[in-house]
């Protein structure tokens, strides 16, 4: 992992434009095993756990840490999906 802070540097240092920066919640995964084990679809694949996802990343966002070291730094967004442009030299 690579903190928010650096990777956004990266991408601004290598000149791509960032469309859309979305965080989602770290608890997917672990939701995931149970839930698909009981419906046989990924979680995921559910509206409305997509829209409870986005809005809990949506109010965590500001407790994003590199290091977790409390139980309540672990409810966090844990992962970011990226959408680039490339911005072209004049």
């Amino acid at each position: 992992g690579i903190p928010l802070r650096i990777f956004r540097k990266i991408i601004h240092d290598q000149k791509w434009r960032v469309i859309s920066e979305i965080c989602c919640f770290s608890m997917t995964n672990y939701l995931t095993r149970i839930t698909e084990s009981l419906t046989h679809q990924p979680l995921y694949s559910y509206k409305p756990y997509v829209l409870f996802d986005k809005i809990v990343s949506f109010l965590l966002r500001r407790n994003i840490t590199y290091h977790r070291k409390s139980l309540f730094s672990t409810c966090a967004p844990g992962h970011v999906f990226y959408v680039l442009m490339k911005i072209d030299p004049p």
